[in-house]
């Protein structure tokens, strides 16, 4: 996001464009969601470095690779 331009999705193919302009759609609806409903929770540090010991979230690396480092 650009202030005062808006979305600005970049990739190699269209598809990717495409796929990055989904996920911006995506996460706008779930932060409207989440504020329509008290505004968002976030999750303790705790419950986040959890996430990268879980047997299923192993699995997914494996399968796509890992998506952002853990902090």
């Amino acid at each position: 996001m650009m202030q005062n331009h808006g979305l600005i999705a970049l990739g190699r193919t269209a598809k990717d464009v495409t796929a990055v302009t989904d996920m911006a759609e995506k996460m706008s609806q779930v932060i409207q969601g989440a504020y329509a409903m008290g505004g968002p929770r976030f999750m303790s540090q705790k419950d986040v470095d959890r996430i990268f010991t879980r047997p299923d979230e192993k699995y997914r690396e494996k399968i796509i690779g890992p998506t952002t480092e853990k902090a």
